[in-house]
This record gives structure tokens, sequence and C-alpha cells, in this order.
């Protein structure tokens, strides 16, 4: 039987303008932080000073648009899980290019697109079609074939934090599109970086001993970072909100490719003809993925 007109699914374009805010920030966090990491800075530096940064900005924002702040505390449960998959993710992804190259830490961290259709199929959350399926595979297909398998640089620590990260942020997605039911995005990302904020602040204190950045270049780096993770992370709720947890992780397959682009131009690191074959594949990937009926 013929596809209804109703049966088409309509082009939410606010969704795919704030999926495409997302992913350009999100693909210049990790450039800018190379760039803190090679001028010296330290782990656990970075990560007071990007989230000091953050929490900083969000609470301004937050004050000066008069987000909603009270009802986070009514759902304190799934914004403290939220918090638990920023502090992991943020932590393995943007730690993993200090002893990884920026490329091979981005092809491990991005199974979790395919983490959440599997996730999101096992738990009724959202049926995922086989088309959409082989489209999440052959998108990965791409990322393979863009940052290729190179094992001289595989440091074990590198590619472990870039699974973790990738898994925990699987796991948020699923969480995040359960509490867009209750909370706007703004409070999700203002209730997971106040979170992920206290606890790496806390941690900084009790620590002490940083390895600051030896110039501005590395203090841009950081800085820079923490601000494209703020935008990156409101506009990745959001996305998820309007389009689901599924649709908005196999968008986010063009991230890497962005990444690239971004690595290219900021970092000096090549550009090659197998990189643009892979790109062409994933949003290839994405646009055949992407289903006309209501299946």
């Amino acid at each position: 039987m013929a596809t209804s007109p109703a049966a088409v699914p309509s082009v939410d374009r606010l969704g795919l303008l704030l999926a495409l805010i997302m992913i350009l920030f999100f693909a210049t966090a990790p450039n800018l932080a190379r760039l803190a990491f090679d001028d010296g800075i330290g782990v656990l530096s970075f990560q007071v000073v990007r989230f000091v940064v953050a929490v900083s900005t969000m609470t301004v924002v937050a004050l000066i648009l008069r987000w909603p702040i009270r009802p986070m505390f009514s759902h304190w449960r799934g914004v403290g899980a939220l918090a638990m998959v920023t502090i992991v993710g943020s932590f393995g992804y943007m730690t993993s290019v200090r002893y990884i190259p920026v490329g091979l830490a981005t092809l491990i961290f991005f199974c979790f697109p395919i983490l959440v259709a599997v996730l999101a199929h096992l738990s009724g959350h959202e049926r995922v079609s086989g088309r959409r399926a082989l489209g999440l595979a052959v998108a990965f297909g791409g990322l393979v074939i863009i940052f290729g398998v190179s094992w001289e640089q595989a440091d074990p620590r590198g590619m472990g934090l870039a699974l973790m990260a990738g898994m925990a942020v699987a796991v948020g997605y699923l969480v995040s599109r359960r509490m867009s039911q209750y909370l706007p995005s703004t409070s999700l990302s203002l209730g997971a970086i106040w979170g992920a904020g206290i606890f790496y602040i806390t941690l900084g204190l009790i620590v002490g001993d940083h390895q600051w950045p030896a110039s501005r270049v590395g203090w841009g780096g950081v800085v820079g970072a923490a601000i494209a993770y703020v935008i990156a992370l409101t506009a990745l709720y959001a996305t998820i909100a309007r389009l689901g947890s599924v649709r908005s992780a196999a968008i986010s397959n063009l991230e890497p490719l962005i990444t690239i682009i971004i690595a290219f131009l900021l970092l000096g690191e090549r550009l090659t003809l197998s990189q643009m074959l892979g790109g062409s594949l994933i949003i290839g990937a994405l646009f055949f993925s992407r289903s006309r009926s209501a299946d």
C-alpha cells in the first residue's frame, strides 16, 4: 500500500538547526582542548578550569534570561544522572586526546550512536527500523574510512578513556530524552554542568598541585573548550527533546567530519582524500536512514 501524505514525517527545521549548532561546537571543543594539553595543562587542571568557566557562564546566563532553576531540585535523580554521565563523558573524551590523536579518539568515541540505537530499541524508548540501523552501520563505516585504523599511536589509556566516554554519552542520550518530558533543555544542561562542576572543582581543591598552561594559547584553548561545551550541551538536550535520542545520535555522526575539518584549519592536521570519501559516505548514510514512511 502506498504511504499516505499524512504518514510522511515533517521536517523539524528548528531541531535540525539545533543539531547543527550542537555538532559545530562539540567538534570545536576537542581541538581547543588539544591546544591546552599541548601547552602543558594537566588533566585535572583542565577539567577544573573548564568547569569553573562553564559553571560561571551558565549561571550568569541563567540569571539574566531567568531560566527555571527550582524545578531541577524536584527532579534531582534525573539531573544527577545527567551530571554523572557528564563527568564521565567529558573527562574521558577530553582527556583521551592527551594520549592519542584527535582522530582516533573521535573514532572510538563515536561508537555511541550505535549504542544509543541498541539501548533505545531494547528498552522500548524508540523503535529502530532496519533502514535506520543499516544507515548507522554505514555511517560508522564512513568514520573508519575517515580516520583509518592505525595502532602506532594507539595508547590503551586514550582508547579506554574514549570508549568509556562513548558509553556514558549513550546512556546520557536516553536519560535526557526521558527528562525532557519534565524539564526544558536549559535546565537540563544547567543541572548537568553544575553537578559536574561541583565534582571537578572539589576534586581540584582536594588534590591541588596543578599544572597550568604555559601561554595564552593554552588558556585560550581551555576557556574556548569550556564555552563551546556549554553551547553544545544545551543545544544537544534541545535537539534530543525535538528529534528523539536515536535520530539525534544519528545526526551526530557528522560531528567527526567537522572535527577533522577544524583540526585541519586549527591544528594543521592533514585532510586526505579518504577522509573526504568517508565524510561523503556518512552524509549519504544519514539521508538513506531518514525513512519516508512512519516505520
